[in-house]
């Protein structure tokens, strides 16, 4: 009764233990480890002991940039025992904003909880106001999935990864490229890479040669001969007949496959022949020598090879052929009677039934000229001078001189003929043959840009550095209180500039020195456009009354300016400056790039917003240099509204007795219009001056 009993139960376990198996089969994705479901279920019925609860992992937590934020956690130590579950919260620092997690975890939550399984890594990443960037990375056709992505703060380097899972069946991998054809840069995985835009690497995969080889023999009945093994297609192979049975001499070879070209030629007694993509049998033919012939002595002179090294008239005292001498770096020109300078005079030796008569053994000689080879360049917009275009066997040892690129440095020559060799000392030494074909392989260099504000701060940081790939950028301008910038020298001259433009392009280091002017009495920064000087910023002068910063917060101040009512804002402006007329709004408009009547119409908008601070990216372009931010507006209620997502700026025309003209400008599109409004109103004011 017993074993009926237990049979039974047993049955049951096999029954749901398989029903568990078929779940987990057809849609159960949540689970990774579909065997520990079984073996779970299984422990519900069967004691298999307890795991080991003494291993003990590592967390190791890293901050980025080291002064960006901290990290707690809970538990608080450095190593876990397996399954503990660790909470673990980012802080930034003042100036500093949480990026996110990377390593073990992506998150964007400051807030995540690990599960101590393995060994762990995380690093908290903070951002100090510069801009963040995205590196994704492709594999390109490979299987086994990309690495993942990598989100950083401009100009920051990170360590490229290695080819990992990633697997193409027939390719090594290479390393990196921004061109998924693998044209241009190659960056070598494992390499360090400034980020410095939001980019795609795709990776970079060289077919993998597999090898072929077919057997070559050699049928002569000559002593000595050789030349057969296996070989790869369309290598050259070399093949010699041997020494003539006695009482016959050399003829001519005959392939067992259609094409085969013998050099020098077929008469040789050793030639050369491109192996076919096939197997092949190469015969030696021979033939008795006659009686009553010659023997011709073939000398060929010093460091060249001929075969045979000699060959009998026939009766007539002719040579049927003539065979073809090789000299390494050298053109043969012919056979001659008499051992003179290389050149085409003297009695030259012809064969053939109209040929040269012997009438007793005789020794020819050959004569040859210098060849002379190529060698071309693929500088890859670099530039070179006097690097020789030409060469012979006898040309002095020479060195190639390295090219030079703007932005770049040279990281080596590769040879056409090995293009994984990189050599940034390329010799070609005398007594070397053949053409050659080198191609320049190139490095960006980042350069650093370094600041001195002199006391100021910049809203949005500056980049530290940049290539000569980076994008058009503009300098964003520091202020300091008490003070009005009056421009950047340095890299960009000794005068003051308020509007610095990096261009695409340059290149070298480059420091900016921040110059200021007391404003109280002193000059303010501004920009010409349509003829008319106007303040690049916002006014932020404070009033006994009819002023105020948006939200009544002084930092709002700081970042828009102050905001007016109408009144006040028609006495404001500095000495020399005044409030401008609606129809010096419609100039600027227009000068912008508005159309119509009032230039409301087009894109003035986008042309005149900053390039940061709008909401949702409604940033412009900020090409004129008038740098509109959004600083909202104070109703007539005394409520403020829409700082971030309008900007709105008062007129010194009214429209009636209650009313005065303003323009304004929106976050979701790129025009200017105008409106009529309360003049208890607060909006900003920009000052044109009276010149």
């Amino acid at each position: 009764m017993k074993r009926t009993i237990l049979r039974n139960v047993c049955r049951v376990m096999y029954i749901a233990a398989i029903s568990v198996i078929i779940a987990i089969g057809c849609g159960d994705n949540g689970v990774q480890d579909k065997s520990q479901r079984v073996g779970d279920f299984i422990n519900m019925f069967v004691d298999v002991g307890t795991p080991p609860t003494d291993v003990q992992y590592t967390l190791t937590v890293n901050v980025f940039p080291p002064e960006g934020g901290t990290v707690l956690r809970n538990p608080d130590t450095d190593s876990y025992k397996a399954g503990t579950s660790v909470s673990l919260t980012a802080k930034s620092n003042n100036g500093y904003t949480f990026l996110g997690w990377s390593g073990a975890i992506n998150s964007a939550n400051p807030e995540i909880t690990i599960t101590m399984n393995g060994d762990k890594t995380l690093t908290a990443n903070f951002n100090d106001g510069r801009p963040t960037y995205d590196v994704y990375f492709n594999s390109n056709d490979a299987s086994g999935g990309a690495p993942l992505s990598v989100r950083t703060i401009s100009g920051s380097a990170i360590t490229l990864p290695d080819q990992g899972s990633m697997e193409r069946p027939g390719y090594s991998f290479a390393g990196w490229t921004k061109d998924k054809s693998g044209t241009g840069t190659l960056y070598a995985p494992n390499s360090s890479y400034t980020v410095t835009e939001g980019v795609t690497l795709y990776a970079k995969w060289l077919p993998i040669t597999v090898t072929k080889k077919y057997a070559v023999a050699v049928s002569s009945a000559g002593t000595g001969a050789a030349g057969g093994g296996e070989y790869v297609p369309k290598d050259t192979v070399t093949v010699t007949a041997g020494t003539p049975p006695s009482g016959q001499q050399f003829k001519v070879w005959a392939s067992s496959v259609a094409g085969v070209t013998f050099a020098p030629s077929a008469n040789n007694v050793t030639v050369t022949f491109i192996m076919p993509d096939a197997a092949v049998t190469v015969t030696a033919v021979f033939e008795p020598i006659p009686a009553d012939a010659y023997a011709i002595t073939f000398n060929p002179g010093n460091g060249a090879t001929v075969s045979p090294a000699s060959r009998a008239t026939d009766t007539d005292g002719r040579l049927a052929s003539l065979p073809t001498p090789t000299k390494t770096g050298y053109t043969f020109i012919g056979w001659f009677a008499a051992d003179t300078a290389s050149d085409t005079s003297g009695t030259r030796v012809i064969a053939g039934a109209t040929g040269t008569v012997f009438k007793a053994n005789t020794v020819i000689y050959a004569r040859w000229t210098l060849t002379t080879y190529t060698i071309t360049y693929a500088l890859n917009d670099g530039t070179a001078t006097a690097n020789l275009t030409s060469y012979t066997i006898e040309t002095a040892t020479f060195k190639l001189n390295n090219p030079t690129r703007t932005g770049y440095a040279f990281a080596g020559w590769t040879e056409a003929n090995d293009m994984t060799m990189i050599d940034t000392a390329v010799t070609v030494a005398k007594g070397s043959t053949g053409n050659k074909s080198y191609t320049a392989n190139w490095l960006v260099v980042a350069y650093t840009i370094t600041y001195n504000l002199d006391g100021g701060t910049v809203a949005s940081a500056n980049p530290a550095n940049y290539t000569v790939e980076t994008a058009t950028f503009r300098l964003n301008n520091p202020t300091k209180t008490g003070y009005t910038f009056a421009g950047w020298t340095g890299s960009n001259g000794a005068t003051p500039q308020t509007t610095v433009f990096v261009a695409n392009g340059s290149a070298g280091a480059k420091s900016y020195t921040a110059n200021w002017t007391t404003s109280v009495g002193g000059s303010y920064e501004s920009v010409v456009i349509g003829g008319k000087t106007w303040m690049a910023k916002n006014l932020n002068v404070q009033t006994a009354s009819g002023s105020w910063c948006y939200g009544n917060k002084p930092d709002s101040c700081a970042k828009y300016g102050m905001l007016y009512d109408w009144a006040t804002a028609n006495k404001v402006c500095p000495t020399g400056w005044h409030l401008p007329s609606r129809q010096e709004w419609v100039d600027l408009a227009k000068a912008a790039g508005g159309t119509g009547d009032y230039g409301t119409d087009g894109t003035a908008g986008k042309a005149l917003k900053s390039t940061s601070g709008w909401y949702n990216n409604g940033n412009g372009t900020d090409s004129l240099g008038f740098s509109a931010l959004p600083g909202g507006y104070r109703g007539s209620d005394g409520g403020f509204y829409y700082a971030g997502s309008s900007g709105n700026w008062w007129t010194a025309t009214e429209g009636s007795s209650d009313n005065a003209y303003r323009w304004y400008m929106y976050y979701d599109n790129g025009i200017v219009r105008e409106g009529n409004d309360n003049k208890i109103c607060g909006f900003s004011v920009r000052c044109v001056h009276d010149r």
